[in-house]
């Protein structure tokens, strides 16, 4: 739970000193560019008596610009590393976790707890390290503007870089909720960890609703940062999928163990993570051949 913790506020640490040097760097140069700055409106309006000046404040602008496109690659590059480590970290916890369910026979927790470290394995992980990395890239593509077109798209690349850390954040919290349940049955209540495993997978598929409801759908952009709005009727349907996933759980969690309606409420949480698991699985797949395919021509 530590090890998650530490990692969670690593990563959130990063990306908010991203940001912030992306803010500073844009309104730096900004200042430096306008033509109401004092100092830049004297050097701009003497150029033909001292050029050196007006190169020099080039020369400043394009490696003060250089250093923030460097810093934000770097930034990129930490934050790649760092979520694959935190779902990995988590994954391997939920393991540990069935493994120690499945030592007093509670097979329930087992389904729960290795359906969920699937997909944050294999869905999860890959799925949300190139969504930050394409807010960021959309962050830095798309600077504030303050009207027209470019306000719109600065507008959807900031809901797309909230919407990102909103629902990894959610899933990390869930993730670590599942992982920080202790014991597994020895000294406790019975049912009272799948309780808490099944209340911690509620809040990881809770985190994609939060993503969907506070307009992540439409405002999706793609690898390069463009914005690339993902159809309507798609989201509605995802939202209704995870409603399910998110009610079977907590209901699951309500009823008494051993009760048959709680057997159905994990099953059909069970298979509709386990789903996700799959979908991943095939996306990484895919990418391994596309990649190979590329490297042969």
């Amino acid at each position: 739970m530590r090890l998650l913790a530490l990692q969670l506020l690593l990563l959130l640490v990063m990306d908010i000193n991203t940001n912030h040097r992306f803010t500073y760097g844009f309104s730096h140069r900004a200042s430096i560019a306008s033509p109401h700055h004092s100092s830049t409106a004297h050097r701009l309006t003497t150029t033909s008596t001292r050029p050196r000046s007006n190169g020099c404040c080039t020369n400043a602008l394009l490696r003060n610009h250089h250093r923030s496109d460097s810093r934000h690659h770097t930034s990129v590059l930490n934050s790649a590393k760092i979520l694959p480590i935190t779902y990995a970290s988590a994954s391997v916890a939920l393991v540990y976790q069935a493994a120690q369910a499945a030592s007093v026979n509670k097979k329930g927790d087992v389904a729960v707890l290795i359906a969920t470290s699937a997909l944050a394995l294999f869905n999860l992980c890959p799925t949300d390290n190139a969504r930050l990395a394409s807010a960021k890239r959309a962050d830095m593509k798309h600077p504030p503007a303050t009207g027209g077109a470019a306000k719109q798209r600065r507008q959807a690349a900031k809901t797309w870089r909230s919407t990102v850390r909103i629902k990894i954040v959610g899933q990390l919290l869930g993730l670590a909720w599942m992982a920080s349940t202790h014991g597994a049955g020895i000294g406790n209540s019975i049912g009272s960890n799948g309780n808490s495993y099944l209340r911690g997978g509620a809040m990881i598929i809770a985190a994609n609703m939060a993503f969907f409801l506070c307009g992540g759908g439409g405002a999706v952009h793609d690898a390069n940062g463009d914005h690339t709005p993902m159809p309507s009727g798609l989201t509605r349907s995802i939202l209704m999928i995870d409603t399910i996933l998110v009610g079977s759980a907590l209901l699951a969690a309500s009823s008494p163990v051993g009760a048959s309606r709680r057997a159905v409420y994990v099953g059909i949480y069970v298979v509709g993570v386990g789903m996700g698991a799959l979908e991943g699985v095939a996306g990484l797949l895919k990418g391994f051949t596309a990649a190979a395919a590329t490297t042969e021509e």
